[in-house]
């Protein structure tokens, strides 16, 4: 342990003893640190291989939704210009249109990109998407990701920014869902209206 030296100055110096227990402290808090990191990396990888929970992957992209799921689409103008749009473009690819909503959330990468993971949850349920397609176009940008098997959902779900002819900025979240679990489909209309509470807050969370 650390005690007062009775050399001039009053310096302070620690026993050899000490030092080697730090040592081992820090040690001991590295390796701990080690292991988190790879068994993150581990559900990340797994993850990364779990199938999709619903057959029509990536048919966000089309203009009609498939049939037998609820749909939702929201917008919201957040400004005009080009460097608005690029700016928000930048925002919804780094999930930050997730991460200020104020839900729960993890991703394993800091941008969305085909194959990336992104833990989301309400409360105490949360469940696991897998980006199925990135959007990059001039005045269009954006993407999607799908419910993985064990979410509480199923479907897939587009967020996006758009500028249109006018000049206009517009955040634009859009999907198809259904419940993937009997608990969910029990509460289906409290689920719809839940829904829809978080669509807005996604919208919402890209206001200036």
């Amino acid at each position: 342990m650390c005690r007062a030296s009775h050399e001039p100055g009053g310096l302070r110096r620690c026993s050899a003893n000490a030092r080697l227990r730090l040592t081992r402290v820090g040690e001991t808090v590295e390796s701990l640190e080690r292991r988190r990191a790879e068994l993150n990396e581990a559900r990340w990888e797994q993850l990364r291989v779990t199938p999709f929970s619903y057959p029509d992957v990536g048919a966000t992209a089309a203009r009609v939704f498939p049939e037998g799921y609820r749909h939702i689409r929201g917008e919201m103008q957040v400004g005009s210009g080009r460097s608005c749009f690029l700016e928000c473009a930048e925002k919804v690819m780094a999930w930050r249109m997730h991460r200020d909503a104020g839900l729960r959330f993890e991703s394993s990468t800091p941008t969305a990109e085909p194959g990336s993971v992104a833990l989301v949850g309400v409360g105490p349920i949360v469940g696991a998407c897998r980006v199925v397609y990135v959007l990059d176009e001039p005045c269009r940008k954006g993407f999607a990701y799908g419910t993985l098997e064990g979410h509480p959902e199923s479907g897939e779900e587009f967020f996006g920014v758009r500028l249109d002819s006018s000049g206009a900025v517009f955040v634009e979240v859009a999907g198809f869902s259904r419940p993937g679990r009997w608990w969910v489909k029990a509460g289906d209309p409290l689920a719809s209206l839940v829904q829809r509470s978080i669509t807005d807050r996604y919208l919402r969370a890209m206001l200036p």
